[in-house]
């Protein structure tokens, strides 16, 4: 069965791999089985194959005494190599499966790996003892089950000891096994894992028949056909350094062993170039097998101690010393495996007397097929798979010049049950060129997936990593990265939505909590460091997503190139570099001795990365891409100087020229409260200013580019909606409602992103709120991308006409939601693209019905601006009063009073068919109570709740739960397309086209407390200002992240002086939904905080 001499090797006569152990142990008996290390020495002892098959035997029968007789599975935890070789051949003996662990896994995957593999006893050294123990206690509390049952801490790591103990054994006893070895060839006789394509390691089963071909004919036969001069035999020492916990380590161990040959293997791995090749002489090693790492290093190791030979002062060579070249020569050929190992290495390596081979496997197909040991130097990294294996695969096309492998299911390394698909083929990820055409020389170029094969051969499951990660709802992408290097790294992508209601200090802390949940869950080498690898990008950045919305990791790789390079430079090199900026102070320059001006300047420009040439003092530094997180650190680089910097001080002051101005009137020598009151009133009037300002354009544009519509001429076709804002919460409400209408024909949904992932984005928005996904399988929705601040909309020209001739009516429902960014951050990223989308619909004929959410913070300030009673009146539906004090003094709402003003003269002065939806405040929807935990009241009940303390209102809830708000809504939109509903909107005195909507069924804010308490929080009413007082105590409280916009003066006046009430008559005249809209009790109440607490946010 086993060949004493070089003859071809047949799989099938492989009758159980304990039969060649027993027939390698007496045949070769004298023979040096392996040399392996003693600790950290140099010294190497050996044991000798008829020692191996006496240590097995001894092993087989200690276990078999232990174990019972329905045991089908023992794994094993240990590092030393020659304990993994004597278990293995034991456990060949007992015809029991043996499942090496790596020792790299964390405790979550071990467990997960013992129970898919339903394994009975687990063996572990001394060294991992401890966590063997966590790890079968906690398999057996999710069993139900108690003790120790099933582990044994194996402490017989002194070899002469274990040696004389198994010859005494073997004279002495007279047990025989009752366990049997493998005869089946199908059954399973060893169990791999790989990281696979789910969260955690998957098991893989492997009959005597996969690793009888794998060794026998992918390995033996293929490099006895292709260079019979270099085939293994008896004589050849082997030098394994990868794990035997791997089934690459162990495969090439039983390769040795069929021949007859020896192994070398090192305890820790992996060794120094020095040792390798001091080893290698010592012991006269002929063959190794290796990862990339070792070699690398060893390249690195011959480039450094070779002689330098100058040529002249700016050109010399290198010469390796002969008795290096010697070494590397005496081994007929390296194999190197688990991950590419870069071409100019291997060439190098050629060129210095090593014969480099490249190889291709997985634990799922066994050795695809190694490189020709004996072609040129050139061709080191292609393979050109033997007959006999080739038979069994299938290039696939895949992309132009590349080819996917598919293993036939009819291939014997085909692990057992591992074929994915219909007819049991098993389709890999790997891809490949053929060069050159039609020669069977094949090269890997690389993988469908997105496993990092890291620097020492180790792979990453990144995208595990990344869904962990990605379960905290501020991060909308993020990629792991790490390929070909020393250790992971992750750049993350925050939802901008999300990122911008919370404190810089909250985002940064939640996105480090995430990333280092991921790294529970992943073995020791895929880690990532926090905080020196985490990178978290600014938030007008984005990821590079695929089709299938995941990123782009290879182009996201290019993109941020640089910063992934600083990321490794500062964590391995020891090296701070800032971010590149340029034309910035030295480093020797002391901060010190900067004045002000210069100070700010100096700082904001590393902050920003960006030349300080660049920097107009008089632009917003949100123009040069400012964002949340970057403005807390400039705050702090400002702080070290300048004192009682407030949380807001950028946004209220953005440019250097107003950071100026307002740090000198905080710096002065004057404690006056008159003065701070006094400036900050100028501020105000200052932004009321900018306000009109910024209106008064737009009505001048407005008034030029828009012509006077005389005849509508009403259609009376179907509705063709334009729906923006379709991903948030009351867009995907109305997008439902407009789908399941049958007077609507289509809605093209605006979506931020690339067009293959819109739909994706969609559908994602209704599953998070509970909305049938289904709806969106009918053929009335379409999503194109956005881009509104192009006056084109993004689109080409064909699309843009066919659009403004097919689209009936708009629905801008989508706005930026910042409570801390000035007005005129609005004017570009909200008010300039709906300007826009109203150019759009504009039509001398008919033009487009255009609808706006607006919001009624627009007249917060209406019973101060007209003196009104609250008690006696209620706020109207009608425009707002040409004057931005009647809007709350926040950029948002301040935006929302400009919008307004911009549809009223459009409406009254253009006769133009435009409305506006004044939104109050939404809560969960009436089914599941999913409420945006990123609002303000969400943020309040948890900030509450956590401190045992609410705020107490004197306030009416008017609150409306998100689906009727959407459906009140559509319902309006639906009338105003109506001929005579039309008309009779149109021939109203002063056009008022505004409908409140808000809960006309109203509540007291004592009422919702008593609701709280029903759902079992407990807690006190306190003054509003004591409990943000206490808020600022608490920088992990969820509310903590608002703490600004509750300090605004306006927040606490709101909900404590007056008892405000909105007319919605003009509303519920237009829809029934409204008055229909049930009360916001403790019954929704409940439904808010079990939904709030299956998403972890209570």
């Amino acid at each position: 069965m086993i060949q004493s001499k070089s003859e071809p090797y047949h799989y099938m006569d492989c009758i159980s791999y304990a039969h060649i152990v027993e027939l390698q142990a007496s045949r070769h008996k004298e023979r040096v089985f392996t040399r392996y290390q003693m600790g950290n020495s140099s010294e190497f002892k050996t044991l000798t194959y008829g020692q191996m098959g006496q240590l097995t035997e001894y092993l087989a029968n200690k276990w078999d005494k232990i174990l019972d007789d329905n045991v089908r599975c023992v794994a094993f935890l240990s590092d030393h190599p020659v304990h993994t070789m004597l278990a293995t051949f034991a456990f060949f003996k007992l015809g029991i499966a043996f499942f090496p662990l790596s020792t790299r896994n964390s405790k979550t995957a071990i467990v997960h790996l013992l129970k898919e593999t339903d394994t009975d006893y687990l063996i572990a050294s001394q060294k991992y003892g401890a966590i063997a123990q966590e790890c079968v206690n906690e398999l057996s509390e999710q069993e139900g089950k108690k003790g120790n049952r099933g582990l044994e801490i194996w402490d017989d790591l002194n070899m002469d000891k274990l040696i004389a103990t198994a010859i005494t054994e073997a004279e002495n006893t007279w047990y025989r096994r009752q366990h049997q070895p493998f005869i089946d060839p199908e059954k399973t006789a060893l169990i791999f894992h790989s990281s696979g394509t789910t969260s955690l390691p998957k098991p893989i089963r492997l009959s005597t028949r996969y690793n009888a071909f794998l060794n026998m004919e992918a390995i033996l036969n293929h490099i006895q056909q292709c260079a019979p001069s270099l085939a293994l035999n008896s004589t050849d020492t082997m030098m394994i350094l990868a794990p035997l916990f791997h089934i690459y380590g162990a495969s090439w161990m039983l390769v040795t062993m069929l021949v007859g040959a020896s192994t070398l293997v090192f305890h820790h791995l992996p060794p120094s170039p020095q040792d390798v090749l001091s080893i290698t002489k010592k012991y006269n090693v002929t063959a190794m097998i290796t990862v990339p790492m070792v070699l690398e290093q060893l390249a690195d190791f011959l480039q450094t101690k070779q002689q330098q030979i100058y040529k002249n002062m700016d050109d010399y060579v290198y010469k390796t010393t002969e008795e290096e070249v010697t070494i590397l020569k005496q081994i007929k050929f390296c194999i190197t495996g688990g991950a590419p190992l870069p071409y100019n290495t291997g060439y190098f390596l050629h060129s210095k007397g090593l014969n480099v081979r490249n190889i291709i496997a997985s634990t799922e197909t066994g050795i695809i097929s190694l490189s020709n040991p004996s072609d040129e130097a050139t061709k080191w990294d292609y393979i050109k798979p033997s007959e006999n294996v080739q038979t069994y695969f299938l290039f696939e096309p895949f992309d132009k010049n590349i080819y996917r492998l598919v293993i036939k299911s009819t291939s014997p390394s085909l692990a057992s049950g591992i074929g994915n698909r219909p007819n049991g083929d098993y389709e890999t990820n790997d891809l490949f060129s053929e060069s050159p055409p039609g020669s069977d020389y094949w090269r890997l170029v690389g993988r469908v997936d997105d496993t990092l094969i890291m620097k020492n051969g180790e792979k990453t499951n990144a995208t595990s990593m990344e869904q962990i990660i990605s379960t905290e709802r501020l991060v909308q992408a993020c990629t792991v990265v790490g390929a070909n290097k020393e250790c992971t790294a992750v750049l993350i992508e925050l939802d901008v939505d999300r990122a911008l209601q919370y404190s810089p200090t909250q985002m940064i802390s939640k996105v480090y909590d995430a990333v280092e949940q991921a790294n529970t869950h992943a073995p020791r080498h895929s880690t990532i460091m926090v905080p020196q690898m985490v990178y978290i990008l600014p938030l007008n950045q984005q990821l590079p997503i695929t089709p299938k919305g995941t990123v782009r990791r290879n182009l996201a790789l290019v993109q941020f190139k640089d910063e992934i390079q600083q990321l490794y430079d500062a964590f391995l090199h020891n090296t701070t570099k800032e971010l590149a900026v340029t034309d910035t102070p030295s480093d020797s320059d002391s901060l010190a001795s900067l004045d002000d001006s210069a100070f700010l300047i100096h700082i904001t420009a590393q902050v920003l990365q960006r030349p300080q040439a660049d920097i107009d003092v008089n632009v917003s530094l949100f123009d040069y891409g400012l964002d949340s997180l970057r403005a807390i650190q400039l705050r702090n680089r400002i702080a070290t100087r300048f004192q009682s910097i407030s949380s807001n001080f950028l946004f209220e002051n953005p440019t250097l020229h107003s950071m100026k101005i307002a740090l000198f009137l905080t710096s002065v020598n004057v404690d006056s409260h008159h003065v701070e009151v006094n400036t900050q009133q100028q501020q105000q009037e200052k932004r009321y200013s900018q306000t009109q300002s910024i209106l008064q354009e737009y009505l001048k544009r407005a008034a030029s580019d828009f012509p006077k519509i005389m005849d509508q001429n009403l259609s009376t076709k179907e509705i063709t909606i334009l729906l923006t804002g379709s991903t948030g919460a009351l867009g995907a409400f109305l997008l439902r409602d407009m789908i399941e209408s049958s007077k609507v024909k289509k809605i093209y949904c605006i979506v931020r992103g690339e067009q293959d992932i819109l739909m994706k984005r969609i559908q994602a928005s209704f599953e998070e709120r509970g909305i049938d996904t289904s709806l969106l399988s009918k053929d009335k929705v379409e999503a194109i991308p956005m881009n509104l601040n192009d006056p084109k909309l993004g689109l080409g020209a064909e699309m843009y006409n066919k659009l403004k001739e097919e689209v009936t009516m708009i629905q801008c429902c989508g706005w930026l939601l910042d409570f801390h960014q000035p007005v005129d951050h609005f004017e570009r990223e909200c008010i300039r693209g709906l300007y826009n989308l109203l150019q759009f619909s504009y039509r001398e004929t008919n033009p487009m019905c255009v609808h706006v959410v607006s919001s009624v913070s627009t007249m917060a300030n209406y019973y101060d601006m007209t003196g009104a009673d609250p008690s006696a009146e209620k706020i109207p539906e009608c425009y707002p009063p040409e004057n931005p004090r009647v809007a709350l003094p926040m950029g948002y709402a301040q935006s929302k009073y400009i919008v307004e003003h911009i549809f009223a003269y459009l409406a009254k002065e253009k006769n133009l068919p435009y409305y506006i939806e004044r939104l109050g405040q939404v809560c969960g929807d009436s089914q599941h109570g999913r409420w945006n935990t990123s609002e303000q009241y969400p943020l309040l009940f948890a900030g509450g709740s956590a401190m045992g303390i609410m705020p107490d209102f004197t306030v009416n809830v008017d609150w409306i739960p998100v689906d009727y708000a959407a459906t009140s809504i559509f319902e309006i939109m639906l009338k105003t397309t109506e001929k005579e509903d039309r008309c009779q909107l149109d021939n109203e005195e002063n056009k008022n086209h505004v409908y409140h909507i808000v809960n006309p069924n109203t509540t007291s804010w004592t009422d919702i407390m008593k609701a709280i308490k029903i759902c079992g929080i407990e807690f006190s009413l306190v003054k509003p200002r004591t409990w943000t007082d206490e808020l600022k105590k608490h920088e992990e409280n969820p509310g903590y992240r608002l703490l600004p916009f509750f300090e605004n003066p306006s927040w606490e006046t709101m909900h404590t002086q007056c008892m405000t009430q909105w007319d919605t008559s003009h509303a519920t005249q237009m829809t029934s939904s409204l008055a229909q809209a049930p009360v916001f009790d403790a019954q929704l109440l409940k439904k808010c905080f079990s939904a709030w607490q299956e998403s972890g946010f209570l």
